[in-house]
């Protein structure tokens, strides 16, 4: 169960940083 949630925390991260970088 925990991996999954790091797993979910790690993806989400990710996307935030797409987001990030696109917005630049």
């Amino acid at each position: 169960m925990v991996v999954i949630f790091v797993v979910s925390v790690r993806k989400l991260m990710c996307e935030e940083m797409l987001i990030d970088s696109s917005n630049l």
